[in-house]
């Protein structure tokens, strides 16, 4: 039974793959055959939808890459303690600008905490995390990143909040992989940035649960 429900799954990931890689190359394809037939120009405008559909392209396809290696059984994070303190602080200062783009701040506590991570792994699953809460949080609003230590300093969790809920038939499949609400559907994504970060946390053996009412909740375990 387990082999056969696997199976199914690969199969249907396998199918999403692509389906999502299709759509930007139909896009691409059709342009420029468009432009080579003299029905198109190739003025600035159309490279411009050339280059966001190919960065699209090259974004799907990296991220795809990096799940798979994630979920490699052989895949180890390169881990050291790190000031997580200092990492949310420099990931605080890279979103000021686009949270400012919707009237939105990014607020951090300012206590002292330490984990033993992947730098770079952690910083992307923060990256994703705080992107969705721009990009699908309410308008003119913080998006809160709070977090607790043990009496070493260690950190024992932490958690980012955003006003905004998600659909509560949505909240069971918000890590799936190329899993995207209705709401997200008619924005630009992967579908893969929640699946990388569970993925990123469960290759550091943590945990991260999702809550949504008022407000949504991502909540990372360390311990």
């Amino acid at each position: 039974h387990t082999l056969s429900k696997e199976e199914t799954l690969r199969a249907q990931w396998t199918a999403d793959i692509a389906h999502d890689l299709r759509t930007p190359v139909t896009v691409l394809k059709g342009q420029l055959e468009a432009i080579a037939d003299g029905v198109f120009t190739a003025d600035a405008k159309r490279l411009d939808l050339l280059l966001r559909e190919t960065a699209r392209l090259e974004n799907l396809i990296n991220s795809l890459s990096l799940l798979t290696r994630l979920e490699s059984p052989n895949f180890k994070p390169e881990v050291q303690r790190i000031s997580l303190t200092d990492l949310l602080k420099q990931t605080q200062a890279r979103f000021e600008a686009e949270a400012a783009k919707r009237a939105m701040v990014v607020s951090i506590s300012t206590k002292q905490a330490f984990v033993v991570a992947d730098a770079a792994l952690l910083t992307r699953s923060l990256d994703n995390l705080i992107s969705n809460a721009i990009r699908y949080g309410e308008a003119n609003s913080t998006i809160a990143i709070t977090f607790e230590a043990d009496g070493q300093k260690n950190g024992a969790w932490l958690c980012i909040e955003n006003e905004g809920h998600i659909d509560q038939a949505f909240l069971p499949h918000v890590f799936d992989r190329l899993s995207r609400s209705e709401h997200a559907r008619s924005t630009e994504g992967s579908g893969l940035g929640l699946a990388i970060v569970k993925a990123i946390v469960e290759a550091h053996h943590w945990t991260i649960e999702a809550e949504s009412n008022k407000t949504t909740r991502f909540i990372i375990r360390f311990t």
